[in-house]
């Protein structure tokens, strides 16, 4: 098949797939407009608060050069343990520390500037953009499943998972020639009408950065309920009921399973309101380490501004799913569930 039948049939596909979205908006106004007013106060008392002043920290940080202290510092862990520079460390801490997708955006700014090669930003970027403490141990934990125990396992099979994933991911292209470690970080800004003019640009860098995230969860939290509404979730649900019942899930939580992979929130807590056991806590585990394509969205917009495959990036959250499913199996007893 030829590049270009290839390329009509895509766009095809996706002219029908919005021409149904639109169609579904029709049908279920009432719910769209609920689902989106969910989805702006969600990003407007949560994330644009949280992650608005990081953002605008992480951009003055990397418009001064200062991370290069970061890079020797971590240096002595990153290399041997993940073959990245140790500037890759700050990526991976301050992912951790903020959530979703700021472990994304770090990474492509990284790449962007051409501070670590192609090689290292692909291996980074499989392992670094991850879930923050406060949504796991607060929202899931305590908010979803009454626990900060829950919470506190879920945390450490993500985390343990993603670190577990970054030593696998060492070994990606690790005889190319091409790669190199870059440790080159230079402080770019003297004086101050520069750094005012960093400041400047750091807010309004900030500002489209988290107005897309807000775009992106406003649209994912509607087409998650139209999936809802349609049925659509309800006959997949039906079709896979035999697989839940093998992992010990009912269809409830298999629901929420299938809404996870679109949307982290709305699926996390229906898993968690469908039953209090091990599958649940492992499925919520998985939902999390995957990310969800709502997540997976917002990396793609980093993402397209370098060079780093969108696809092994996609790959690496979904083996990280599955790794952390069996950490979490093994972690199970010490967390006394």
């Amino acid at each position: 098949m030829h590049k270009k039948t290839k390329i009509n049939i895509a766009v095809s596909l996706m002219t029908v797939i919005v021409i149904i979205f639109c169609a579904l908006i029709a049908i279920f106004p009432g719910e769209s407009i609920a689902a989106a007013k969910g989805g702006l106060l969600l990003w407007f008392n949560n994330v644009l608060p949280s992650l608005l002043p990081f953002i605008i920290g992480i951009n003055l940080l990397m418009g001064l050069g200062t991370l290069n202290g970061f890079g020797k510092l971590l240096s002595p862990i990153m290399k041997p343990l993940f073959k990245v520079s140790g500037i890759g460390g700050f990526a991976l801490a301050a992912g951790m520390m903020s959530g979703y997708p700021m472990g994304a955006k770090i990474v492509s700014s990284l790449r962007k500037d051409n501070s670590i090669s192609k090689i290292e930003a692909q291996r980074l970027i499989g392992f670094s953009n991850n879930s923050g403490p406060l949504f796991i141990i607060g929202a899931v934990g305590v908010g979803m499943f009454g626990s900060s125990i829950i919470g506190y396992f879920i945390l450490t099979a993500h985390y343990l998972s993603a670190v577990i994933s970054g030593i696998f991911h060492r070994f990606y292209k690790s005889n190319d020639a091409s790669y190199e470690y870059t440790e080159h970080f230079k402080k770019k800004h003297q004086n101050s009408d520069s750094f005012l003019t960093l400041l400047s640009d750091s807010v309004k860098n900030a500002m489209e950065t988290i107005l897309m995230i807000g775009g992106f969860i406003i649209l994912f939290s509607v087409i998650s309920t139209l999936l809802q509404e349609s049925g659509v979730i309800i006959y997949i649900t039906e079709l896979l009921s035999g697989a839940g019942q093998l992992v010990g899930l009912n269809k409830e939580g298999l629901s929420g399973v299938l809404t996870g992979l679109i949307e982290i929130t709305n699926g996390t807590n229906l898993v968690a309101a469908s039953s209090q056991n091990r599958p649940a806590f492992l499925a919520v585990t998985a939902i999390i380490s995957f990310g969800g394509f709502s997540i997976h969205t917002q990396a793609a917009g980093f993402i397209k501004e370098t060079d780093i495959s969108f696809g092994q990036y996609i790959l690496s959250k979904a083996a990280h799913a599955f790794l952390s499913v069996a950490v979490g199996i093994a972690l199970l007893p010490f967390f006394g569930l």
